[in-house]
């Protein structure tokens, strides 16, 4: 998993030219975090409402992080290239 992260980050870099300190300040951000989002996720005590609302929560805070981290605009666009590049999931069956 931190393999894949850290894999995610370089090319984050390479895209959005991110100097060596900001990719390492990514990648301690998300070793921080990585760890209470899979806890939360694995909790099955806790309803899928609130394993969802307390995942928002940890979302939310290290966004605060990386743009205290980055800046305001490198964070958005940091944001923005996750949400362009987030792995498709499941479903669909596709076809005609």
């Amino acid at each position: 998993m931190r393999q894949r992260q850290e894999q995610q980050v370089a090319k984050m870099k390479d895209d959005l030219k991110l100097t060596q300190a900001q990719a390492d300040s990514l990648n301690a951000i998300n070793r921080d975090y990585n760890p209470k989002m899979r806890e939360i996720f694995s909790d099955q005590s806790m309803s899928q409402d609130d394993r969802r609302a307390k995942m928002m929560a940890i979302r939310q805070e290290q966004q605060k992080r990386i743009e205290a981290a980055l800046g305001a605009e490198t964070a958005k666009k940091v944001q923005d290239w996750m949400q362009a590049n987030r792995p498709q999931r499941g479903g669909g069956g596709g076809g005609n």
